[in-house]
């Protein structure tokens, strides 16, 4: 019998195990983990404003919530501790930092964070799926390697940008990488880009002033120099990947993207969940620009046809195609459910390369009569979406805003939370009862959106748009109060930034509870 055939006749057994008694612990890491993102540099946003966009996917049902943590001092002999084993020495001194989480924490990397600083995480996307064969044969992961928690680490240590992602490499470098990912990293005049390709190699580019950046789940860094002043990476990159064939000097220039990525391209069920994406971003911020949806390559950067607002990131947020053929929830759309199983296995020349294992598919794919996915930019997996806001010539409590929605962002407004608040409101915060939890009141209206979208699309997300635009229109108003008062006195600016977010917060919720009834 070949190698194959006795492959083939163990996965038919271990498969149908497998769908007797499903367990999530079978799942890959990748699954559901279907982030987006969009970066705006300061000279490009109407502003002046860096903003970070973002979609934070997972199966949906994640409790999310905010947190902020002190500034705090430390035993000389304390450590960090994550849960693959791995410790690392804590410093003297962390500075203060709010995060928008879920109840997984803010160590398993799905986060949207800023420190006192006025230095941003802004969230980050899953490139398991995406990375190479020979890249896992070449550059294996490693098991105590850093998890994207050392995102938060580097945050609370760092006063710049810059500083915060060359941490981050020295962490990636000396530590070793244990998952796949791409994140940003920014502050009120940078944002940086990074993605990681294996167990010890990645890179980092910092994001033009004037232009976005517009990311999926699969790798978009391109051709890079790693001499370049506003390039990072790992030490030795471009002789690790010509080395092991995955760059030829003699065809091309490096370019990180094709080397350590690009398998979705490859397969016929992800051909397009992370292009159709990037295209609609694009197609919504450039206009003017034609650009076909069957397109799987784009350019590094875009330049917008207009400057970028927080109103138009929220509505790119929004997106699900509506308008366009790729709307995918039509009278005959089949909306996936967590119950459906399939095996995704790989075989080369009569050889088993890999085994993907079993996946339960995501409810942030849907299928039309025609059989053809696709994934919306918003999806009723998300467990939070954000846009976070950094200025330039505020003082620390108004420099760094995160407008933070809980849930699908079709059902969900955008709430301001300033990092100068006291402390998160109840309903928004940690230790609220999950009851009582503001997430579990956006996800029962996303659970009714998501039952029959098509009749709710008139309803949804146009219900929030007074709210929206308010609290957008307050802004000026709001800092213009705040930093009167803080002329004055820091601690009566710490009460009026609390006791309005709080307001913002409240009536946010009282809507969404008005429109579960």
């Amino acid at each position: 019998m070949s190698k194959l055939n006795i492959f083939l006749f163990f996965l038919t057994g271990f498969t149908l195990s497998l769908l007797v008694t499903p367990s999530s612990a079978l799942l890959p890491k990748e699954h559901g983990k279907g982030g987006f993102m969009i970066l705006a540099g300061k000279n490009v946003t109407k502003d002046k404003s860096v903003l970070m966009a973002h979609n934070n996917n997972l199966t949906g049902k994640e409790t999310s919530f905010l947190k902020k943590y002190p500034r705090m001092e430390h035993d000389s002999g304390e450590v960090i501790k994550f849960k693959n084993g791995l410790t690392i020495p804590q410093e003297l001194i962390t500075y203060e930092w709010m995060v928008l989480q879920t109840e997984k924490g803010f160590k398993e990397g799905n986060a949207v964070a800023v420190n006192e600083y006025g230095v941003a995480i802004g969230g980050g996307v899953s490139l398991a799926k995406d990375r190479k064969l020979k890249v896992r044969k070449a550059d294996p992961l490693k098991d105590k390697g850093v998890t994207g928690g050392i995102r938060y680490v580097a945050l609370q240590r760092a006063r710049t940008a810059r500083q915060c992602v060359r941490m981050l490499g020295e962490f990636f470098n000396y530590y070793g990488i244990s998952y796949p990912s791409g994140f940003a990293v920014a502050d009120e005049n940078e944002i940086w880009y990074i993605e990681t390709g294996g167990g010890t190699h990645w890179a980092a580019i910092k994001i033009p002033s004037d232009a976005c950046w517009i990311q999926a789940n699969s790798y978009r860094i391109g051709f890079i120099n790693p001499d370049d002043s506003e390039v990072m990476t790992s030490p030795g990159i471009k002789e690790f990947a010509r080395k092991n064939e995955l760059w030829d000097p003699e065809k091309q220039l490096f370019n990180f993207a094709d080397a350590f990525g690009g398998r979705k391209r490859k397969l016929e069920d992800s051909k397009f969940t992370d292009s159709r994406r990037i295209w609609r971003a694009h197609s919504l911020l450039v206009p003017s620009k034609e650009i076909s949806p069957e397109r799987q390559k784009f350019s590094t950067f875009i330049r917008p046809d207009k400057k970028v607002t927080l109103d138009k990131l929220i509505s790119v947020l929004r997106d699900e195609y509506r308008g366009t053929r790729f709307y995918p929830y039509s009278a005959d759309t089949t909306i996936l459910t967590d119950t459906t199983y399939r095996v995704d296995t790989i075989c080369q020349e009569d050889t088993i390369v890999q085994i993907d294992s079993v996946i339960k598919v995501d409810t942030s794919y849907q299928v039309d009569s025609s059989g053809r996915k696709e994934r919306p930019i918003a999806s009723q997996s998300s467990v939070h979406t954000s846009i976070m806001q950094i200025r330039g010539g505020f003082p620390s409590g108004l420099k760094s805003v995160l407008w933070a929605g809980l849930g699908s962002p079709v059902t969900t407004p955008y709430i301001p939370f300033y990092f100068g608040i006291e402390e998160i409101p109840e309903p928004y915060g940690a230790k609220t009862s999950k009851e009582k939890n503001a997430f579990h009141f956006y996800n029962r209206l996303s659970e009714i959106y998501y039952s029959n979208p098509s009749a709710y699309s008139d309803k949804f997300p146009d219900v929030f748009s007074d709210f929206q635009q308010r609290a957008i229109n307050e802004q000026k108003m709001l800092d213009k109060q705040a930093y009167r008062i803080y002329r004055s006195s820091q601690k009566m600016t710490t009460h009026f930034l609390t006791v309005s977010v709080d307001g913002y917060c409240h009536e946010a919720l009282d809507l969404v509870k008005e429109n579960i009834k």
